[in-house]
């Protein structure tokens, strides 16, 4: 505590500030008065007082970016580094970092605190990584650090360390596959360039590419047998194992990566697109994405799920796939006013009710009769035609039309659209289809729902009918 008395002793015509003095006044007298407690009934010492006061003010100050004032809070809490190292150390390295000209005192704080923060040496050293990166714009001086240490005993067997090196050794490869492919393209475009010299410094460009990928790929090797998120690391394995042709071993890391990360949206989604570039099959992809569905119902790739589920050799148990999957979608509040969404369970439901009894779709809406109505065919629902957008109203009708299906003909909401639009009933009368076996069909009383047979009875006993009024 003496440091404080001595930093303050040394900018006491800096620092003014009230506050700044209060914490003086409050530590100088925590030393004069060690023994004694605040409060009535509370064995509070003073210095946990003084404690949670500097701390306080010491987060007001991160969070209004009050850099300078932070630094201050830090100098009064150095006598409890050992307590709290982990809260000194951040908050140390992000005042430091948003303070001009601290690069030296970084660096001395860093080594500092690696004496003290034993058991948070990795981030620490990764901390300090990224700083150099962040400092220099460069990543030369932290992938030599990284790699150096790497060669330690505490560091050695550390995944996360080992996947940032291989990170790094990415980065050169990137960068020399950016400046060889450009190289390529100028060759093609000028017809005099010296093919002699250009090959030798294409050739050692692409040596130093390789090396570099290698490189990565030995620091990512066993990256996807360890528990954790590895998104932005096990992406480059791929992209580099794919450039050299190893696409077997690239798909046994994104199936190995998804086994492990099953909650991962991601760890499914690489594996899907890996596939659909790969050109896999359409089985295949559509296990992909049933697993995702599984854990993310309202994915935007749900419609690609739809498209290739309506492909699978059980047409019937393709079209049940697929209503569950939209039933599932549509549950969710966020997906209420997707006009996509809708447009294909009102497709599928038509498709499904014209070639099937509906008493199939008990399955999905005996657990949603009791409140898909109120949630999403309320007549407060039904907009008025002239006051919203085509593509509200498109999705409106796309409603309706589902509810024609799963609430009846006659229900409220289907009847509140078409009272807008008279020609959508003709229309949706004209492309009903007769004798479906559906309940939900009610054929038409006029000679439109009639079969031929039966419209040429009507015909004729109307004809005699007349002929007698006529004739008397």
């Amino acid at each position: 505590m003496a440091a404080v008395l001595q930093h303050w002793q040394t900018h006491t015509n800096d620092y003014q500030c009230a506050w700044f003095k209060g914490c003086i006044f409050q530590q100088i007298w925590r030393e004069r008065c060690h023994s004694l407690a605040l409060g009535i009934g509370k064995r509070t010492s003073y210095r946990c007082q003084h404690i949670t006061y500097l701390t306080r003010m010491l987060l007001d100050c991160l969070l209004s970016h009050r850099f300078d004032e932070a630094l201050e809070c830090l100098v009064g809490l150095c006598g409890v580094c050992r307590r709290i190292p982990e809260l000194f150390w951040r908050t140390g390295s992000e005042v430091l970092k948003n303070c001009p000209g601290s690069y030296m005192h970084m660096i001395q704080l860093l080594k500092n605190m690696f004496v003290i923060c034993v058991p948070f040496k990795t981030e620490l050293l990764l901390d300090f990584t990224m700083y150099l990166v962040k400092h220099n714009n460069d990543i030369t001086e932290a992938q030599e650090l990284l790699t150096s240490k790497l060669s330690q005993k505490p560091f050695v067997s550390s995944p996360i360390l080992q996947a940032y090196a291989g990170l790094f050794a990415y980065l050169e490869w990137k960068k020399c596959k950016h400046q060889f492919d450009k190289r390529y393209l100028e060759a093609d475009d000028d017809s005099d360039l010296d093919f002699t010299g250009g090959e030798r410094t294409d050739g050692d460009l692409k040596r130093q590419m390789d090396f570099h990928g290698k490189k990565a790929l030995v620091f990512f090797v066993n990256l996807v047998e360890h528990c954790g998120v590895w998104d932005i690391f096990i992406t480059r394995q791929v992209e580099m194992l794919q450039y050299y042709n190893m696409t077997e071993e690239a798909k046994r890391i994104l199936v190995r990566y998804k086994e492990k990360n099953p909650e991962n949206l991601n760890s499914h989604r690489y594996l899907y697109y890996f596939l659909k570039s790969e050109c896999a099959s359409k089985e295949e992809l559509c296990s992909v994405l049933e697993d995702l569905l599984n854990v993310d119902p309202t994915s935007e790739l749900s419609e690609e799920y739809v498209k290739l589920a309506e492909h699978k050799k059980d047409q019937l148990k393709g079209i049940i796939d697929i209503l569950g999957a939209l039933f599932v979608k549509l549950d969710h509040a966020a997906c209420r006013y997707c006009v996509t969404t809708w447009k294909e369970l009102a497709a599928v439901l038509t498709q499904f009710c014209a070639a099937h009894d509906t008493r199939e779709l008990k399955i999905f809406w005996d657990e949603r009769v009791d409140w898909w109505p109120q949630f999403h065919f309320r007549l407060s629902l039904v907009p008025n035609k002239d006051h919203v957008s085509k593509l509200e109203w498109q999705l409106t009708r796309h409603k309706a039309e589902a509810a024609k299906w799963l609430l009846g003909q006659g229900n409220p909401f289907t009847q509140a659209v078409r009272n807008q639009e008279p020609q959508y009933s003709e229309i949706e009368s004209s492309l009903s289809l007769s004798g479906t076996g559906s309940s939900r069909i009610t054929k038409t009383v006029n000679g439109e729902g009639c079969s031929p047979r039966k419209r040429k009875r009507n015909d004729d006993s109307s004809y005699k009918y007349k002929r007698r009024i006529l004739c008397g």
